[in-house]
């Protein structure tokens, strides 16, 4: 009978459309109104007819007591829009209030017009709150009140205030941290004032109503540079004097002239090979092309709003802005300008490598604004080449002079571990070279973070097994495009950090040496602010560095302001569901987990993230996030499957070379707990020591606060190619005790109180006032650092170890193994060159092969017990580190490295004390019950690790 008056009703509202009466065009306004709400169901528009018109359109009541189903369902929609728990609310007292209005259908045309719907929907969320705060108010004071950062709002307040003051008052409105996060790949289509056409080809209407920038070629500009000029005639001097020590003689005018055209007709090649032909047109259709594409292959492209605009102010200031992003694949410079252009913001020039310039694309990269530029310098002909270091120096500078922004990965390449690598300052100087010489007056440096639930590039297992890199082409960029967009990789998480004004950096550098920079200025400012305890870098042959154009005392200025943008894309970055799967499974759960389990530990940890001030990328029923991530990851890496008793278990693949992939995941969680691994590993090493002198309980030991700022510290100095510890502006030592300050808190470090009558205070306390008071001290008569001197505290500790504290278990079981892949390789490099270099030498890349091998016989005899421990460039940063110690050195020709132990160090027994330096960090830490650890690896003791058969404890 329902649906018979239904019929009948439509027929007339149909026909009703054709009068001319007053009331049916209030009628008529009142049904296209409630077409464009999108009421999902006629009884709905019945309903709201009844409203306007009264119950004589219809008697049929059961038709319109629906209706009131209808109104709880929106209300219950706005709520979950709004964040809240979804209730049914009293929609009566809601939709049905009373208003201002002595004409009741008018009255309803007011509630239910064009507008109606957000009014509706932000009361239903009102008084969802009003119902949720009296339902809960006895709770204010019998609980206290826990604030946890609400999910998808980005913490405003992690920014460094000592090297830019201006940041905390100019650029970060504190308002922009409650904007939630949007999904860039949605186009809004919604309100009256969008057309049929809008709604019909909406991508195609929202690339059209962008703000459109004009973007000036700068080609010409950069010919007629008197640097360049001055290149070209030095790269002919120099072929002249070549010549004349070949031959005997100096080539005359004619052929002089001819030398000097051939190295300009190369310096405009270079320049036309490297330059970029941006445009915005090619801008627009790359916008429509991938708000089409990219929805095949993945979930969502998520952004927080309130980053996008602190963008959008920092870009009205009229200065450039410098794009910083870590690097993870190759479709970050894409989605970068995709977003700039969605909330028209100028489109940066992008650095890319010149192995992207292949057919088509290459073209299609440099009309969206990719300049290409060699990843490598040679290092001895690069030297020479000052015709190419110029004209890039030159275009570079034009660029920021013509008012261009400019992105480039200060990485260099992309990361093949995960976790950020050390910067490569040669691009960075350009900027702060531009600076200095009054080119610009002022840029911004914005810190930028993309994290891939399932990396687009697929993995770099065969280049961290020690196989070459296939070398980009047409045919494999297709069929690249083609695997990816038949594929899914879930959501992309994109974060910007607060923009720092080169100005005010290097003001700070100023005001901590109290001089311009010079030579011995330098010097002291490596001393005072270096980013690591007591690390030194070493010159760069193979970049801009080294050369005529950057200054040697700027370099140490350079390299620290490079350091400090790579640890806040760090900061910045939202860790997304595959990270925190990965994390658990391979530190904590690597036997195994019930799917149940690991859903509780993935909540557990992110809250602890979020305790630490860091993002996660998802929200919702930890048990869907953990088999989201399971899917995304695949059977390849991770297994899940039911036991015995028909519990679903979930199983990390641990076999090489699954599990390499598995960690790339995995790393990305790395820098939040490193230096609280360092402390944990420095920790494990003095309890070794100090087994005869522990106290009558097994899990009680003292250590001291000195002891364990001076050994983490030596920790992170053996590692100081892996992670950038510490801001530049902030003491490694300092960082430290704040770690040991929050054990302290957690119980876990005991101070041992000295029976002192006169000293009242707590021994922490007056540490804690003391470092306080240095950082604040604002004598104008003192030019000192902002970093005051370290003071060594003598307190002592207890450590107390109980095997059923919680935070113990965490600590001694996740957080000290995160260290433990990367340390494993570290030695089975010592031993490799232990084996092979001594009174004997051996090519760079077969010493990197021999040392995989290594690694791969250590697993193999239980001697390690992860197998992500095999990575090449892990195993480059030891190469670095063992030079940097004088322990390895090389002579290069030709292109060719040939590896030798310097004299000190060419023996077995010199190489076990290199071996035993590392290998006491490996020494776990007791605790009464340590069941979750992974398998405990042999002791070195029962396999030769020398030439002689013999071994460390030998």
């Amino acid at each position: 009978m329902t649906g018979v008056v239904e019929f009948f009703l439509v027929v007339a509202v149909v026909l009703v459309l054709f009068r001319s009466s007053s009331g049916s065009c209030r009628f008529t306004r009142h049904l296209v109104s409630a077409v464009k709400l999108k009421c999902r169901t006629m009884v709905d528009i019945l309903g709201r007819l009844q409203e306007a018109f009264g119950p004589s359109i219809s008697d049929s009541p059961t038709i319109f007591a629906s209706g009131v189903s209808t109104a709880k369902a929106d209300a219950v929609h706005a709520s979950k829009l709004a964040g809240l728990r979804p209730q049914i609310l009293d929609t009566n007292s809601v939709l049905h209030r009373p208003l201002p209005c002595s004409n009741a259908a008018a009255a309803a045309l007011q509630l239910y017009g064009p507008t109606s719907r957000s009014e509706r929907q932000r009361e239903a969320m009102r008084a969802n709150e009003r119902e949720v705060r009296e339902a809960d108010l006895y709770r204010v004071k019998r609980f206290p009140i826990v604030d946890f950062p609400p999910p998808g709002k980005r913490n405003f307040q992690d920014i460094c205030v000592k090297c830019d003051p201006s940041v905390q008052s100019a650029s970060i409105d504190h308002a922009f941290a409650n904007m939630g996060i949007r999904n860039a790949l949605l186009v809004d289509t919604r309100g009256s004032h969008h057309s049929f056409f809008t709604r019909a080809f909406c991508y195609l209407a929202r690339v059209g109503q962008l703000k459109k920038y004009e973007y000036e070629r700068i080609y010409s500009s950069v010919l007629t540079d008197k640097k360049v000029i001055k290149a070209i005639e030095e790269a002919a001097n120099m072929e002249a004097e070549d010549r004349k020590a070949c031959c005997g003689e100096s080539p005359d005018e004619d052929t002089y002239k001819k030398i000097l055209e051939k190295h300009r007709k190369r310096a405009v090649k270079i320049l036309g090979d490297m330059a970029s032909k941006l445009s915005d047109f090619m801008l627009r259709v790359k916008g429509w092309l991938l708000y089409k594409v990219l929805p095949s292959f993945l979930s969502s492209v998520i952004v927080h709003c309130g980053q996008v605009e602190v963008l959008k102010q920092a870009s009205q200031r009229g200065i450039p802005m410098i794009i910083l992003p870590l690097h993870r694949s190759h479709l970050d410079y894409i989605l970068l300008s995709f977003i700039l252009l969605d909330n028209e913001i100028r489109c940066p020039l992008v650095a890319a490598g010149d192995n992207l310039s292949i057919p088509f694309f290459g073209a299609w990269l440099r009309g969206l604004g990719a300049f290409f530029i060699r990843r490598k310098m040679h290092p001895a002909q690069g030297r020479r080449d000052v015709i190419y270091r110029t004209v890039l120096h030159s275009y570079m500078i034009e660029s920021l002079r013509a008012g261009h922004n400019m992105e480039f990965f200060i990485e260099g390449g992309r990361t093949r571990t995960g976790k950020p690598c050390l910067p490569k300052g040669g691009l960075l100087s350009v900027i702060i070279e531009a600076y200095l010489d009054g080119v610009i007056e002022d840029a911004l440096l914005v810190p930028c973070s993309l994290n891939y639930e399932r990396l687009v590039d697929g993995n770099f297992v065969r280049e961290q097994l020690g196989q070459p890199k296939i070398p980009e082409s047409f045919f494999s960029a297709v069929r690249a495009i083609w695997s990816v967009i038949t594929s899914h990789y879930g959501m992309i998480r994109m974060d910007f950090g607060a923009p720092y004004s080169v100005k005010e950096l290097m003001n700070a550098y100023h005001l901590r040496t109290g001089k311009v920079l010079n030579a011995s200025a330098v010097n002291e400012l490596h001393r005072t602010i270096s980013s690591n305890y007591g690390m030194k870098q070493a010159p760069s042959s193979t970049s801009l560095y080294g050369t005529d154009i950057v200054a040697e005392e700027r370099r140490h200025a350079v390299e620290s302001i490079a350091r400090h943008v790579i640890y806040d894309c760090a900061r910045v970055t939202a860790y997304v569901s595959t990270n925190v799967v990965a994390f658990l499974l391979l530190n904590e759960f690597r036997r195994g987990v019930p799917i149940v389990k690991l859903a509780d530990a993935v909540e557990r940890l992110k809250e602890r993230l979020h305790a630490r001030g860091r993002d996660v990328g998802f929200t919702g029923d930890s048990l869907d996030v953990v088999n989201h991530a399971v899917n995304l990851l695949g059977p390849g890496l991770v297994v899940k499957e039911r036991n015995s008793s028909k519990e679903m278990m979930v199983y990390p693949v641990t076999m090489l070379p699954n599990v390499i992939e598995l960690a790339y995941y995995s790393h990305c969680l790395l820098p939040v707990y490193a230096l609280e691994s360092a402390l944990l590993r420095a920790l494990g090493s003095l309890m070794a020591e100090k087994k005869d002198e522990a106290s009558d309980s097994p899990n009680c030991y003292k250590v001291t606060r000195e002891d364990l700022i001076e050994r983490t510290s030596e920790f992170c100095d053996i590692l100081q190619y892996e992670a950038v510890w510490n801001r530049p502006c902030y003491r490694l030592e300092h960082l430290i005790e704040d770690h040991i300050d929050r054990l302290v808190g957690e119980g876990i470090f005991i101070p041992v109180l000295k029976d002192e009558p006169e000293e009242e205070e707590n021994p922490e306390e007056k540490a804690f006032a003391r470092r306080v008071a240095t950082y604040f001290d604002e004598s104008d008569d003192s030019q000192e650092d902002f970093t005051p001197t370290h003071v060594p505290d003598p307190t002592e500790y207890e450590v107390c170890l109980e095997s059923n504290n919680e935070n113990v278990q965490w600590l001694t079981n996740v957080v000290w193994q995160v260290w433990g892949p990367i340390l494993d390789m570290y030695i089975a490099t010592v031993q490799a060159l232990t084996r092979c270099l001594v009174n004997d030498e051996l090519l760079d890349s077969e010493m990197i092969k021999q040392s995989l091998a290594e690694m791969k016989f250590h697993l193999e005899a239980k001697i390690a017990s992860c197998g992500e421990s095999m990575s090449t460039d892990t195993v480059r940063a030891a190469f670095r580190l063992f030079e940097k110690w004088g322990i390895l050195d090389h002579y290069s020709e030709n292109g060719i490295r040939l590896l030798y132990l310097t004299d000190q160090y060419n023996s077995v027994k010199a190489m076990k004390l290199i071996y035993e330096r590392l290998d006491r960090f490996r020494n776990q830490i007791p605790v009464g019950c340590n069941s979750l650890c992974p398998s405990e690896p042999n002791t070195p003791s029962q396999v030769p690790l020398y030439p002689d058969g013999t071994s460390s404890s030998g």
